[in-house]
């Protein structure tokens, strides 16, 4: 069997776009997805991005779109997901080591995922513990971070792509908790709190960022 080529490159303003309006609502509930409109202010600001992998022909098999606020060493990733025809290949892996090598000048990547223990039944809990497991698989590893966004819980996962400072490792149930050592222990937290100001308004954080 003819081993697979994959192609991830940086997408056009035009193409994000495109996948945000036409794509995106197929894989995230309508209460997550951003108005079009925030999404522009913020590529305006050159604060946000995306990547796409593609096959040998220029099929799009998925998409990651991420806040790059400028001046920052961290960034978020905001949205992610496999086109439906395209999962259990391995390209999720691919691409998540993909974009470890796009932001190798960063420090590395903030991952949200929805917390198993606020699920509102088994099967959607065995959903989120997958797609941690995926990331755990992958190299991501959990921080001591948690938030509710728009009261929605999430656990905060970080994927060190340039690691510059030495961490404590901690073994937990699924992975290495990542701990930066003082002076810098409360680096992740400002790095994600910073990144969430500025991507909503002041009132939009006051009301509905809530550190857990």
């Amino acid at each position: 069997m003819k081993e697979q080529n994959y192609r991830v490159q940086q997408l056009s303003k035009k193409e994000l776009l495109t996948v945000y309006r036409t794509i995106a609502p197929a894989h995230f509930p309508e209460d997550e997805l951003k108005p079009v409109f925030s999404v522009k202010f913020l590529l305006r600001r050159k604060a946000y991005m995306g990547l796409g992998i593609f096959d040998e022909i220029d099929t799009l098999l998925g998409y990651g779109l991420f806040l790059t606020v400028p001046g920052m060493d961290t960034v978020l990733l905001d949205y992610y997901a496999i086109l439906e025809p395209y999962r259990s290949l391995g390209i999720g892996s691919i691409f998540l080591q993909e974009m470890k090598d796009f932001f190798a000048d960063y420090r590395g990547i903030f991952i949200e995922t929805e917390d198993p223990d606020s699920a509102q039944n088994e099967e959607d809990r065995t959903l989120r513990n997958r797609r941690n497991d995926f990331y755990y698989r992958n190299g991501v590893r959990p921080t001591e971070m948690a938030c509710a966004l728009f009261g929605v819980p999430l656990n905060i996962l970080f994927l060190e792509t340039t690691p510059k400072a030495e961490t404590v490792k901690q073994k937990s149930p699924e992975s290495e908790v990542v701990k930066f050592e003082s002076p810098e222990a409360d680096s992740l937290r400002n790095a994600l709190e910073a990144l969430y100001r500025f991507m909503f308004p002041f009132g939009v954080y006051s009301r509905h960022v809530e550190w857990l």
